[in-house]
């Protein structure tokens, strides 16, 4: 990174004014995305990878309440052995798509620093995919693919970086 892009965005962070408020009729639009992998190495032998995406938009109905939309994608896989003392390994693909309305309250505690409480309801389509690394054949431990309910609830915090620009 050059020294005008730090100055740039240490202006941005520190110094440029900026207020945690959004108005009424105002958008947010948020994008997040996170890797899935085995942090802890609870499943040794197990080779865990893949990651999560999520789209959100909203609009401020009524003063700190917005109303909006959730999109999200996931798709992990999993190599692993079936029994401990067999060499046969089977890999596992899951993948999920889904939409989900969602409510989200927000409170203001300093100027830059807005946190927010959010629900969410919506559904889904679970794909769950196992197939026998040696032969290539599918094996199946039930359906392929299902529909889903997907809840959510939690806290968040953004951090405004300048007036329209925030680190959710």
């Amino acid at each position: 990174m050059n020294h005008f892009t730090k100055i740039v965005f240490i202006y941005l962070i520190l110094v440029m004014p900026c207020r945690a408020q959004s108005d009424i009729h105002s958008n947010h639009i948020g994008v997040s995305g996170v890797p899935v992998f085995d942090v802890l190495n609870m499943f040794p032998d197990n080779q865990i990878k893949g990651g999560a995406f999520n789209i959100n938009y909203g609009t401020m109905i009524i003063e700190n309440l917005s109303f909006g939309m959730n999109l999200y994608y996931s798709r992990v896989s999993n190599e692993y052995k079936t029994e401990s003392f067999d060499l046969h390994k089977e890999r596992q693909e899951i993948k999920i798509i889904g939409i989900s309305p969602n409510l989200r309250y927000q409170f203001r505690v300093k100027e830059k620093l807005l946190f927010y409480a959010l629900t969410s309801v919506g559904f889904g389509n679970y794909n769950e995919k196992t197939t026998n690394l040696m032969t290539s054949e599918p094996v199946n431990y039930g359906d392929e693919n299902e529909s889903i309910l997907m809840l959510k609830a939690g806290l968040g915090m953004n951090y405004f970086l300048s007036e329209k620009f925030a680190l959710e």
